[in-house]
């Protein structure tokens, strides 16, 4: 007999470089794959190009002289192959891209294959106010938004784009900023 109950799964066993003895990871997200829109449509119109390039190729060599040919063969190459590389790389970079919220902190982590390797943490004891912000017709449709987290006392903010399912985060980083804060001040008492 089928359920229509969702499946909820753990994330007690999950673990991530420069995590704490005691910290538990709540979740994990990467951005949504609606950030990659752009890059599938240039990537789909190169592949288009190709095509059209290799179709009217007897076209073209009737009406460029060999060296011409040669050069526009050559450029075409080069930008091909520069197209194609970047899509993969960012394409990679979307996956090594990953936000988690743990009960201690949340860490937004950027990678990239060549240059970037940026960690950001910030400590849920810090935090002021999380606001949410989905507005427009793709962020409401698809269900995504920002996450603008406020630090402290100071105008410091760090905001997360692109989130899959906000709403869902933004309770999240809530309940266990509350937990979090709980805990902390339940320690000193247990202390003396």
């Amino acid at each position: 007999m089928e359920s229509n109950e969702p499946v909820i799964t753990s994330n007690k066993d999950r673990h991530f470089r420069g995590q704490a003895h005691e910290e538990e990871v709540l979740a994990f997200c990467r951005k949504h794959w609606t950030s990659l829109f752009h890059e599938f449509f240039l990537f789909i119109f190169i592949l288009v190009l190709i095509v059209l390039f290799s179709l009217y190729f007897q076209a073209i060599s009737e009406v460029f002289t060999p060296v011409l040919l040669h050069l526009l063969i050559l450029v075409v190459g080069t930008i091909l192959t520069y197209y194609i590389h970047r899509f993969f790389l960012v394409l990679l970079k979307h996956y090594l891209t990953v936000i988690i919220i743990t009960d201690v902190r949340i860490l937004a982590i950027t990678r990239s294959l060549y240059f970037v390797n940026e960690k950001e943490s910030v400590d849920l004891a810090t935090m002021r106010d999380v606001h949410k912000y989905q507005s427009g017709f793709l962020e409401n449709m698809f269900n995504f938004g920002h996450l603008k987290i406020t630090l402290g006392t100071s105008p410091t903010c760090i905001e997360l784009t692109s989130i899959p399912n906000p709403e869902f985060h933004l309770r999240l980083i809530n309940k266990a900023k509350q937990q979090h804060l709980a805990t902390t001040q339940e320690k000193p008492l247990e202390e003396d």
